[in-house]
């Protein structure tokens, strides 16, 4: 088997908001870190089907299958063969580092299990005790035992034999074997015996909080899909802090057998609060509030208050490493583990906070926490206040900096936002004259012929334009916003889809990106276009599988997602997508 992103249809994510894991229809485990997101991987068969590691099971006979959810997070699978089938649970225990397949079956089925420590098959010592199987690395770094509770047999190395019934495999992590000898003891069958019932509920009662429904609407139909996209971003959150990562994988590609490829599991300020603002909208104060919390405590006192993006815990990512020892998913080389953006200069990203943040207010009104806050906002404002002409790289993340529009805009929202805050509290808006001078700034440099460019002197358009009506720098209805719509529409829109824009550095953009076709959507809700705002939904929903996940990029000619996978503010922006559509029509 040789995957490619057609198989994405079928590819089913579960978390524990510890960590998550992508599993397919044949029972393999495609991608799981231990013990957090951004962990190391312990299976990445996404990035090399030979030396990634395996987690399979399957029925030994040739079989079909399929997969649903039968509860968020709770994935299930059933095999069919000439002499009966098997159905698998999975899933990942909320509050501690333990995957679960919960087995049914009638038939014998095969498991295979070789993880990887430190991006490495066979770098483990491996033992067997009071029938759990051991796995250490050979540099201290992590235990992994695996449990068969149900009757099995060795066939092969890393290979055993399941027989018919009922069966729990277990795979848990340790840090270390003396924590595994103080904590791994406690770990019994009995106490796992409601293990599923126990998760079912965890994130059943996540369910009962979802207010928003689409049911007798003419939205009906992007109902799964709404509700997928509550789960996918709870899902990402990771539980200790509320932080929320921007996507569970690392280096999948956004052309296959090309090196755009990047690791996203880290907490991008900008995409983590896009996340937290669509919570909120939706009625997940707690859940937006604690990502914002988290921010909140990330702002440094003494430069520019935000890096770009964070591991899970609120430490810092220094650069990005190669792994040599794994091909590459579809061969598309380096894979990268960390991340090089963390080095650059993002000018939006405080605009994405403030905004979300404000958001929050206005669907809460909870001043207490603005005014807990207002030190923190009148430092934002202040720093941008006074540094907001400095050029950037942008939300593109590009390696030339530039006075992008899309930068200076965001500016604006960060001063508009922190301006209305702090008035809330009874404070002053002081950036009034900044926010003035900002948007005097934009609308002498930035307009060429009558519409808005990507930078002071370019010629190009690129599709952050399409935000601006959103975050209310300027009128849906202005004629210089008109006129840049129509040179998207035209230079930009293909096929049903938008792209960001048409090249860059590292050569021509070969891949419409998901999240500028929710703009554009929620840009047409504002201008009662509802139907070409649905027609654009429709378009993403025609690419989306079974288990109703979205990617960060779609070929448009192959219809497939592409890039890292699932892409949470691509849902997040989907949320407010339909909530735009409702609220302007």
């Amino acid at each position: 088997m040789t995957l490619t992103f057609a198989d994405f249809k079928d590819i089913g994510f579960i978390s524990n908001q510890l960590t998550s894991s992508l599993i397919d229809k044949n029972g393999n485990v495609l991608w799981l870190c231990f013990p957090r997101f951004d962990s190391d991987p312990s299976i990445a068969y996404l990035l090399d089907e030979n030396n990634g590691g395996v987690f399979r099971i399957s029925p030994i006979e040739q079989f079909s299958s399929l997969h649903k959810y039968t509860a968020p997070n709770v994935l299930h699978t059933n095999f069919k063969t000439s002499e009966g089938s098997a159905d698998i649970n999975d899933f990942l225990i909320p509050g501690k580092t333990i995957f679960v397949r919960d087995i049914n079956s009638e038939i014998k089925l095969q498991l295979n299990f070789n993880p990887l420590f430190g991006f490495h098959t066979m770098n483990f010592n491996y033992s067997e005790n009071d029938g759990k199987i051991i796995f250490d690395s050979k540099n201290g770094k992590g235990r992994l035992v695996l449990e068969v509770i149900g009757e099995f047999k060795k066939t092969a190395d890393f290979t055993w034999e399941i027989e018919k019934g009922l069966t729990q495999v277990i795979l848990s992590y340790y840090q270390s074997a003396e924590i595994y000898e103080l904590e791994g003891k406690n770990v019994s069958s009995s106490n796992l015996s409601k293990a599923l019932d126990s998760t079912i509920d965890y994130w059943g009662a996540y369910t009962e909080r979802i207010k928003l429904s689409l049911s007798s609407t003419d939205l009906e139909e992007f109902e799964p899909l709404l509700r997928s996209s509550i789960f996918t971003i709870l899902g990402l959150t990771y539980s200790p802090t509320g932080s929320i990562i921007a996507a569970p994988t690392a280096s999948l590609p956004e052309d296959p057998g090309g090196n755009r490829n990047w690791d996203y599991r880290y907490v991008w300020v900008r995409d983590s609060a896009i996340m937290a603002s669509a919570l909120c909208r939706l009625g997940f104060y707690m859940e937006g509030r604690r990502a914002l919390e988290f921010l909140f405590s990330m702002i440094d006192y003494s430069g520019k208050p935000l890096y770009n993006l964070y591991k899970v815990d609120g430490t810092k990512i220094y650069g990005e490493r190669y792994i040599d020892s794994l091909n590459g998913f579809m061969n598309s080389k380096p894979v990268r583990i960390g991340n090089r953006a963390t080095n650059q200069i993002q000018l939006d990203i405080e605009g994405e906070f403030l905004y979300a943040v404000k958001g929050y207010f206005d669907s809460t009104q909870d001043k207490e926490f603005i005014q807990n806050h207002s030190k923190a906002i009148e430092y934002v404002a202040d720093w941008l206040s006074d540094n907001w002409q400095l050029a950037d790289s942008g939300i593109w993340e590009k390696p030339e900096d530039h006075e992008y529009t899309h930068s200076k805009v965001m500016i604006w929202v960060a001063l508009e936002s922190a301006g209305k805050l702090i008035s809330v509290i009874g404070g002053i808006d002081r950036w009034n004259e900044t926010r003035d001078e900002i948007k005097s700034w934009v609308m002498s440099n930035c307009v060429k012929d009558g519409y808005f460019v990507t930078f002071p002197k370019s010629n190009e358009v690129d599709s952050t334009v399409l935000s601006f009506p959103i975050y209310g720098f300027i009128e849906v209805n202005d004629p210089i916003f008109i006129k840049t719509l129509k040179v998207v529409e035209k230079t930009l829109f293909v096929k049903g889809f938008v792209y960001r824009y048409n090249f860059d550095s590292i050569g021509k953009a070969n891949h419409a990106f998901v999240l500028c076709s929710m703009w554009l959507a929620s840009v047409y809700s504002q201008l009662k276009r509802k139907n070409e705002a649905l027609q654009l939904l429709k378009n993403v929903k025609s690419i989306v599988g079974p288990n109703n996940l979205i990617g960060e990029d779609i070929d448009v000619h192959n219809k497939v997602f592409t890039g890292n996978f699932p892409q949470g503010f691509v849902h997040a922006t989907f949320i407010n997508s339909i909530i735009d559509i409702l609220s302007n029509n």
